[in-house]
């Protein structure tokens, strides 16, 4: 099997999702966005010369994120404030895998770097909206998902070992 990852061209790949019109729609606006926005600067991206959040944040204003994701999850804190039980991360969207499939590749084409930054922002703010409380929910899961925070993982906690999960 690894000789065969190894070995197989680009277009042999095989996807694990369907990806709809508006994916691919979706995709090619990313494209865009990466080629006016990200391509003319990836050297000083590289060096540490430009902002990486800025970038993040000019994408979040480009593709409306902070509009889809802060209404759900306003809802899901309203929903909380009033002793329902949590379900979920409350939509917007990174809930489907096909449009964060296609997010991540895109944006990994131009700068793996910004990919991971913006993984780890969504990470976070997913776990955040999945588990936080309203005030939580609203103070720092809709910042993140929206790419307006920066997100990052500390892990190592007493008694917990390094487990996200524990």
């Amino acid at each position: 099997l690894q000789q065969t990852l190894l070995t197989r061209a680009p277009e042999d790949a095989v996807s694990v999702f369907e990806f709809t019109e508006t994916h691919q729609q979706i995709g090619e606006m990313l494209r865009r966005f990466c080629e006016r926005e990200i391509e003319p600067v990836i050297d000083g991206l590289e060096r540490g010369e430009v902002d990486p959040f800025s970038l993040l944040r000019r994408l979040s204003d480009t593709f409306g994120l902070g509009e889809m994701v802060e209404g759900p999850l306003r809802r899901k804190a309203e929903r909380l404030r009033a002793g329902e039980p949590s379900q979920g991360g409350g939509g917007g969207p990174f809930g489907d895998p096909g449009l964060a499939t296609v997010f991540s590749k895109e944006l990994a084409g131009y700068s793996p770097g910004l990919c991971l930054c913006a993984a780890a922002t969504v990470g976070c703010g997913s776990t955040i909206a999945a588990r936080g409380d309203a005030d939580l929910v609203e103070r720092c899961a809709i910042p993140l998902l929206s790419l307006k925070s920066v997100g990052c993982w500390a892990l190592t906690e007493p008694g917990s070992g390094s487990d996200a999960f524990a």
